[in-house]
C-alpha cells in the first residue's frame, strides 16, 4: 500500500511539472504585429506573469513572453490578455487576510490583464496575484483604470469596506446612460466580483457583448450518474485473544477474513478549476451501497463462531482529481479524497455451534459513521463516459471491546456525464 501511494505521488509530481498544453493562440508584438502560433495554456490560479509561445505545436523553439515584451496574447476562442504598464493598488482585499488600517498605497507594475468584456463604451479586465484580486475598466481607446476597493480592520477588529469602485461606475453611468436611474441604484449596491461588474458594464454598453475570450467558454460544472460493483474483504482482528492453560495465559493475534461482492450506485458533480483546461477537478460523489456480510470470530483457537450483518451505506466523498493525460477524446486521471460514511444495519446476529444468537445489543457495536480514504484512477472517453477503479484501505466500522471489524474494498465503476 505504501509503495502504491508513493508511486501515485511520484506520477502526480512528475506530470504536474512536466506536462505542457499547447493550444492555438497568438501574441501581439510590441510593434503591433500579431503572430499566430501555440501557447502553453495552464490552469492559472493567478494571472500569468509570463507565458510560453512557439510557432509549431509540438516542435520548434519555445519563446517565453512577459508583459514587458508583448502587448498581449490570446488562446483562440478561449481567453485574451493585454499588457498593462502603470500603477496598481498594493493592499490586500481578500478576507480574512486584511490590513489593520486603510491602505491606499500603490506600486508601479507591468502585468497581464485578462479581458472579461469588450463593448462600444467600456471594457472590463481582471488580474489577481498573491496579494489581491483587481478589476480594471477602460473607455474606448483609453488605458485601463483600476476599480478601487479596500477592506481593512478597525481598532475593534471589525471589517471596514471602502467601495470607491461604485462611485467610479456611477461616473460612467452618468456619462453614457444618464437617463437610466435604475443603473445608478444598481451601482450603489454593486458587489466587487466579475459577475456583478460584468452585468453592469454590459448594461452601460447597451448590448450583451461578451469578449471573444468567453464566446466558447465551457461550463464550470458537470453532473454525472453511475453504477458499479464493490469487492469487499472483511477482516476481524483480535490482537490479544487469551487462551488459558495450566502453564498460564497466552495471547494470540488472530485474524479472519471473508469476501463479498455488492452493487453500488452513485451521482455527483465536478467543479473545474479551469473548464477550458480541465486538468484539476474538484469532485463530490454520493454513493449508495449494501453489504450482506459476515466474518468468523474466535471462541477457542480451533473453534469459531460467525458474526453476520446487513449494512446499508451512504458515502459522501469530496475528492481532488488530476488528469495525468488530458486530451479532448480521452483523459486518464488519478484522484484522492475523504469518504464520510453513514450506515444503518439490520439482521445482526452471531452463530456459535449452529445456534443463532440474535442479540439486539450487537447492533450497538456497529458504527453509524466513520471516515475512509479512497484512491481512484480512471479513463474518460469522449467527455461522456468514465471507467474507474477504486481502492479503499482497511477502515474500522465496529466498536467491539475485544476485536475490531474492518473492510478493505476494490471497486469498478461506470459513470455517464451530462
Amino acid at each position: 500500500m505504501k509503495l502504491l501511494l508513493a508511486a501515485l505521488l511520484a506520477v502526480f509530481a512528475i506530470n504536474l511539472f512536466a506536462q505542457t498544453n499547447y493550444q492555438p493562440g497568438y501574441i501581439v508584438k510590441s510593434n503591433g504585429d500579431t503572430v499566430k502560433g501555440y501557447i502553453d495554456y495552464r490552469e492559472w490560479a493567478q494571472t500569468p506573469k509570463t507565458i510560453n509561445f512557439r510557432l509549431n505545436k509540438s516542435s520548434g523553439e519555445i519563446q517565453p513572453c512577459s508583459p514587458q515584451e508583448i502587448k498581449g496574447f490570446g488562446i483562440s476562442g478561449v481567453e485574451e490578455y493585454i499588457s498593462y504598464n502603470g500603477s496598481i493598488s498594493a493592499d490586500k482585499n481578500v478576507f480574512p487576510d486584511l490590513p489593520g488600517r486603510l491602505d491606499t498605497s500603490k506600486i508601479q507594475a507591468v502585468i497581464f490583464l485578462k479581458s472579461i468584456i469588450r463593448g462600444n463604451h467600456l471594457a472590463l479586465y481582471s488580474q489577481n496575484d498573491e496579494t489581491k484580486t483587481r478589476f480594471f475598466i477602460a473607455e474606448s481607446k483609453e488605458l485601463p483604470v483600476e476599480l478601487k476597493y479596500y477592506q481593512y480592520y478597525d481598532n475593534a477588529h471589525n471589517t471596514v469596506e471602502r467601495a470607491f469602485y461604485r462611485g467610479q461606475m456611477i461616473f460612467y453611468i452618468n456619462k453614457y446612460k444618464p437617463v437610466s436611474s435604475g443603473l445608478v441604484e444598481s451601482a450603489q449596491n454593486l458587489s466587487f466580483g466579475e459577475g456583478q461588474l460584468g452585468k453592469l458594464v454590459n448594461k452601460i454598453n447597451e448590448v450583451n457583448y461578451v469578449a471573444a475570450n468567453t464566446k466558447n467558454k465551457r461550463s464550470g460544472v458537470r453532473f454525472f450518474v453511475g453504477a458499479g460493483v464493490i469487492f469487499d474483504k472483511i477482516r476481524l482482528r483480535d490482537p490479544a485473544f487469551q487462551v488459558k492453560t495450566n502453564s498460564g495465559s497466552f495471547y494470540y493475534d488472530i485474524k479472519s477474513y471473508s469476501n463479498y461482492t455488492s452493487p453500488e450506485i452513485n451521482l455527483g458533480f465536478d467543479l473545474f478549476v479551469n473548464p477550458n483546461v480541465q486538468r484539476f477537478i474538484f469532485r463530490t460523489d454520493v454513493s449508495l451501497s449494501t453489504l450482506n456480510g459476515g466474518v468468523n470470530y474466535p471462541i477457542t483457537l480451533t473453534n469459531y463462531g460467525k458474526l453476520k450483518f446487513n449494512q446499508y451505506k451512504l458515502a459522501v466523498i469530496p475528492q481532488l482529481l488530476y488528469n495525468i493525460y488530458n486530451k479532448e477524446k480521452i483523459k486518464f486521471y488519478i484522484n484522492g479524497g475523504v469518504s464520510a460514511n453513514f450506515a444503518k444495519y439490520s439482521n445482526v446476529s452471531s452463530t456459535s455451534a449452529d445456534i443463532i444468537n440474535v442479540d439486539l445489543k450487537l447492533i450497538d457495536e456497529f458504527n453509524s459513521f466513520w471516515i475512509s480514504i479512497p484512491l481512484q484512477t480512471g479513463i474518460v472517453i469522449n467527455k461522456k463516459v468514465e471507467i474507474s477503479a477504486t481502492y479503499v484501505p482497511y477502515s474500522k466500522f465496529t466498536t467491539f471491546t475485544d476485536f475490531t471489524v474492518s473492510n478493505q474494498s476494490y471497486a469498478l465503476g461506470l459513470r455517464y456525464f451530462f
